[in-house]
């Protein structure tokens, strides 16, 4: 930006975050335009992080399309990284079309209780680029341990539902089908949440549709 300091731009930024100034508003409607952070897809967004960070793109200091809505945690990992290769580059939430397709997975595993553990599975017509891409957002938010643990508490949660009003009624064809209904509403929201990823696997698990929900 011609004539413009870093500085300057930085004051710009500061205005925006100031509660007590009118700019402020912008900053909240970004801030308030999704109700999860889209780096997890599972805490609230708190702050505004820079997609590009602003010590090394000033220019970009106040730019809606550079200011991402996310949770502390998320905000705290990414901190002022920026990828120096294309295959180290995490999703952009308003430009990448990667969320459009089903990429995040997840397995049972047949312990007591039963846990799900989740996985990048790309589909077959992405590069190894976008394919390296989505690895790297999954390891560098620790979506895997995040998921399986919130997944824990939803096997926990639905266990007596799932044997009493389920499985004594229709046995497993009933358990199945009601986790894959579960599934597909869920995608319908958010098509690589954990919730629609957990209730898959859940669904297509032959040990925890015949009984495996009560292992403890």
């Amino acid at each position: 930006m011609v004539g413009v300091t870093s500085k300057e731009m930085q004051g710009v930024y500061d205005r925006l975050v100031d509660k007590r100034h009118p700019a402020r508003v912008i900053y909240d409607e970004i801030l308030n335009a999704t109700e999860v952070c889209p780096s997890c897809g599972h805490y609230k967004p708190r702050t505004l992080d820079h997609y590009l960070p602003k010590a090394r793109f000033p220019a970009l200091a106040v730019d809606p399309s550079n200011l991402v809505p996310a949770c502390r945690d998320c905000n705290f990992v990414k901190l002022s990284k920026t990828a120096v290769q294309a295959d180290h580059e995490g999703f952009h939430p308003y430009f990448s079309d990667a969320q459009d397709h089903v990429w995040l997975a997840g397995r049972v595993l047949e312990t007591s209780p039963a846990t799900v553990e989740f996985f990048v599975d790309p589909p077959s017509h992405w590069d190894d680029v976008i394919r390296v891409r989505a690895e790297h957002h999954f390891s560098t938010f620790g979506l895997g341990e995040l998921y399986t643990t919130l997944a824990g508490t939803l096997v926990s949660g639905v266990r007596k539902f799932v044997d009493a009003n389920l499985y004594a009624l229709g046995g497993s064809a009933m358990v199945r089908n009601w986790l894959a209904s579960m599934a597909v509403s869920y995608s319908d929201h958010e098509v690589n949440g954990w919730q629609s990823a957990a209730y898959t696997a859940l669904s297509k698990s032959d040990w925890y549709c015949e009984g495996g929900f009560n292992a403890n």
